[in-house]
């Protein structure tokens, strides 16, 4: 960041408050900041949304394998039905969780991603245990979404967490210069940082609120006095209880709070103490699964061990991964993803099973066709996978749902005239599946700048058309002609096997639906 650029964006010496959400957006959190553009606002219970939430998930595969290990933990899967999809996680588990996670993920990999300093893991530590305090209360006071209530509490203090993570990237002294006029600061400290930001950390969460669009509760709660509003008084509450459990499970404090708690929640004392006991072990585990485990230790934990609902004794380990999609390494927040080179065979069976659960639970086709793409993606091992649907008068393909390297490019590129010679209107009315290797195929060379030729870079690719009660009413492709792998005739035979499921799928969707 040269000197210049910081001259262009200052006022009165300091550098203002939009040149701070540019850089934040632009350098520091940019992968946070996609996340939240393209999940926080969707619209739950929408299956367009919820097709969107899973394709945003799949396009990396780590975010993938710890989406899935969260689904399969006791806490967020209590009936432990096995997760191997993350369209299956969305429907067992539900939108709103799904997309709480994902969050989670995504704001505690951009704060850790370099070396953290004290300040901030503190204030990550604060945050987390707050928003899982405030999640409990939203739901035992029957809040309508208490997701919301936790990515608000989770993000209240947004500005603080990226100053105490950043502000050296902005300037060299910042950190020591604000953190030594705050020493001693215990009331609002709102009128020191502008002092020496040119704009207060308040005013900073709420421009980075408005930036990625987070949450309308969070706009609210920055906006408002807390104590006021049901909802906001569980992020109050939640913060609360996060604050006065440093003090000590022992203190005074604690056992006041815990009174309150149960008088707030209309239960005795000794529930209310062991729900929020419970409650704050979760925390930790939750954290430990999000690869945040040296945060974890900046919360006081309870004397005794957890008890589940349930009576049982609730360990850490019972929390470890289920999924078999991903593996913790300890002390470095990243995971070791398997790599399906070839497929997984076990997965692709797994999948196929999860697929014959959804038809006899529902008929949602969008959702279908999404776990048949995951499951020829992850299952079989492609690089890039895509269903495109046939227009209504048939003289057009254009692609519907892509996974995978390049996604929005090839959804583009995968776009024919089927009115019109061309080698896809060739391979499609065949109504099989094919294997196709351009370098052995004998094609017409007057074709050979056609658009599924430079689509396939030469490659070898999979193309079946999906067929419902006789009728083509689409195609699926899958290749691996980014990583060059082989593409074995186990791999097609698997491709195939997908794509026939997918079709006695949408069938029994039809015939479903003309009851």
């Amino acid at each position: 960041m040269s000197s210049s650029a910081k001259q262009t964006n200052t006022v009165n010496g300091k550098q203002d408050l939009n040149y701070w959400v540019s850089e934040l957006s632009r350098r520091q959190m940019p992968a946070f900041a996609h996340t939240a553009h393209a999940i926080a606002g969707q619209v739950q219970d929408d299956n367009s949304s919820t097709a969107h939430l899973a394709r945003e998930i799949l396009q990396d595969p780590t975010m993938t394998a710890r989406v899935l290990k969260m689904s399969n933990n006791v806490f967020h899967n209590p009936s432990q039905s096995k997760i191997s999809t993350v369209s299956r996680a969305i429907v067992v588990l539900g939108f709103a969780t799904v997309r709480r996670i994902c969050m989670s993920i995504a704001f505690i990999d951009s704060l850790l991603k370099n070396k953290p300093k004290e300040n901030m893991m503190k204030a990550l530590a604060r945050s987390f245990l707050a928003a899982t305090h405030a999640h409990m209360l939203a739901e035992k006071r029957g809040d309508k979404n208490p997701e919301e209530v936790y990515i608000a509490t989770l993000l209240y203090h947004l500005g603080n967490l990226v100053f105490w993570c950043f502000a050296n990237d902005f300037d060299p002294n910042l950190y020591e210069r604000l953190h030594n006029a705050l020493a001693g600061t215990e009331t609002d400290t709102s009128d020191i940082e502008r002092r020496v930001l040119g704009f207060s950390l308040k005013e900073l969460s709420a421009a980075l609120n408005r930036e990625w669009q987070l949450s309308d509760l969070l706009e609210f709660a920055l906006d408002s006095k807390l104590s006021k509003d049901k909802r906001l008084g569980n992020l109050t509450m939640g913060y609360e209880l996060a604050d006065t459990i440093q003090k000590g499970w022992g203190s005074p404090e604690v056992k006041e709070l815990i009174k309150r708690t149960a008088e707030l929640l209309y239960m005795p004392q000794h529930k209310a103490e062991a729900l929020i006991k419970e409650n704050t072990e979760q925390a930790c585990r939750t954290l430990s699964s999000l690869g945040a485990g040296r945060v974890n230790h900046l919360i006081p934990r309870p004397p005794q061990p957890t008890v589940s609902k349930a009576g049982v004794l609730q360990p850490d380990a019972q929390l470890s991964d289920n999924s078999g999609a991903s593996e913790q390494q300890p002390g470095t927040g990243k995971l070791n993803i398997q790599q399906e080179q070839y497929g997984d065979m076990q997965l692709q069976l797994t999948i196929l099973g999860e697929i014959s659960e959804h038809l006899e639970e529902r008929s949602n086709i969008t959702l279908l066709l999404e776990m048949v793409l995951e499951g020829i993606h992850r299952g079989i091992g492609m690089d890039r996978t895509l269903f495109a649907l046939l227009s209504p008068d048939r003289t057009s393909l254009h692609t519907k749902l892509a996974l995978g390297k390049d996604r929005d490019q090839i959804s583009r590129q995968f776009s024919f005239r089927m009115d019109q010679p061309g080698q896809i209107r060739n391979l499609i009315t065949q109504q099989r599946g094919l294997l196709i290797d351009p370098s052995q195929s004998p094609w017409d060379k007057r074709l050979a700048t056609d658009p599924i030729s430079e689509l396939c870079k030469g490659q070898i690719f999979f193309i079946s058309p999906i067929i419902v009660n006789r009728k083509i009413i689409g195609v699926f492709y899958a290749d691996r002609a980014v990583t060059k792998r082989n593409m074995d005739k186990a791999s097609f035979h698997s491709f195939k096997l997908f794509v026939q499921q997918a079709s006695m799928g949408l069938s029994h969707c039809q015939s479903h639906s003309q009851k």
